[in-house]
């Protein structure tokens, strides 16, 4: 075989998934070295978010759900539009108007996801659901789930939302689980039949423990992911759905001892925060240190544990809380003192406040583009 020029095959490594990546680290040191330099990592990653961006036609808008910090009636919920190009609001919703266009008092519980401009809300401890776009200003009430059980306060949900790119359709998923009960019941809605459907679960609630505090959803390539708990030594894992196949996949965290040393000894368990993330398109995780650390993993291939690579930490200044990427790699973080959103390229580690005047109160999804999909 012909030599071939060692910038060659960086040129090819840079366009291949991350799994294969992985894969060229056990070539030789010196490759290991390169691949899990600073300099590779942020070439990669902006690599990948300018061929999301192509796909796309446009980076994200951030949607941002809070109450006005002078608003007595604390069940008034706005959500805003933060351009990508100005770092300003750029629309404003009232959630009530559209809420109370379809007979529902509230639906204020949170932001399940955005998908081709389409947002999915729900309340999940009173069983509603519904789509929203903001763009037509069309809303759809979601059918109540049929489940087994008549004690609605009694049970807990992740939702997720995303879109079925193989049957050109929009799903919302739902695990259900009870308080007493040692099972849970997994349930899809599809928009094109205006329905709910229980489907096959190989997860139950004795497997698994959801802090009701942290229930967001990662949507990645038609996969929606949570952070849980397992019984595995209370050790952590993404459980992920699969839109298409509809199929429930599990992926372990490396384990505390591991991480514990990728944060240089500070004690995972006791004063770390963990918190899925999506990466372009890619499923990761924080681990931080509010004020101090935060340290970047990356899952190469869903199901996989040991395909989770730490790809690099940065340094926290005091009361700096990370969030999540956005806008050509950059990390938002949350000031505490001020409580103001910051975007920290990661690249330049220039810091840039976002002036939106708003104090987030709090719930933030990261990947809204405008669109006329319709939803009724």
């Amino acid at each position: 075989m012909e030599y071939m020029p060692d910038e060659l095959l960086k040129e090819i490594i840079l366009k291949l998934p991350m799994r294969s990546v992985a894969r060229w680290k056990c070539v030789c040191k010196s490759w290991n070295s390169y691949l899990n330099s600073y300099d590779f990592i942020i070439q990669y990653l902006q690599l990948s978010n300018n061929n999301k961006i192509k796909h796309n036609g446009s980076d994200p808008d951030l949607i941002l759900r809070y109450r006005p910090k002078d608003d007595s009636d604390d069940h008034l919920d706005l959500i805003s539009i933060i351009s990508h190009e100005t770092l300003e609001v750029v629309d404003t919703h009232e959630l009530s108007t559209y809420t109370q266009s379809i007979g529902v008092k509230r639906v204020s519980d949170y932001i399940v996801s955005c998908c081709n401009g389409v947002v999915c809300i729900a309340d999940r401890y009173y069983d509603v659901h519904m789509l929203w776009n903001p763009k037509t200003k069309q809303v759809k009430l979601l059918p109540r789930i049929s489940h087994s059980s008549s004690n609605i306060l009694g049970l807990y949900q992740l939702v997720g939302f995303g879109y079925d790119d193989k049957n050109n359709d929009y799903k919302v998923v739902s695990f259900i689980g009870y308080e007493l009960g040692t099972y849970s019941q997994v349930y899809v809605y599809s928009l094109k039949l205006d329905c709910w459907r229980m489907v096959a679960s190989n997860v139950k609630d004795s497997d698994l423990y959801v802090n009701v505090n942290s229930v967001e959803e990662v949507g990645t390539d038609c996969m929606c992911s949570w952070l849980v708990m397992t019984n595995r030594v209370h050790h952590q894992a993404a459980l992920s759905f699969e839109m298409s196949k509809e199929i429930i996949i599990l992926t372990p965290f490396p384990s505390f001892e591991k991480r514990r040393h990728a944060c240089g000894g500070i004690t995972i368990r006791e004063i770390c925060t963990s918190q899925l993330v999506d990466l372009n398109g890619h499923v990761a995780f924080f681990d931080y240190v509010q004020g101090i650390i935060c340290n970047i993993w990356w899952l190469g291939e869903i199901g996989v544990e040991d395909s989770w690579t730490k790809l690099f930490s940065i340094q926290l200044q005091h009361y700096e809380m990370p969030l999540g990427f956005w806008k050509n790699f950059g990390l938002l973080l949350y000031k505490f003192d001020g409580g103001k959103l910051v975007l920290l390229d990661i690249a330049t580690y220039q810091r840039k406040t976002l002036q939106t005047g708003i104090m987030p109160a709090w719930q933030i999804d990261f990947n809204f583009i405008g669109s006329m999909a319709p939803i009724n």
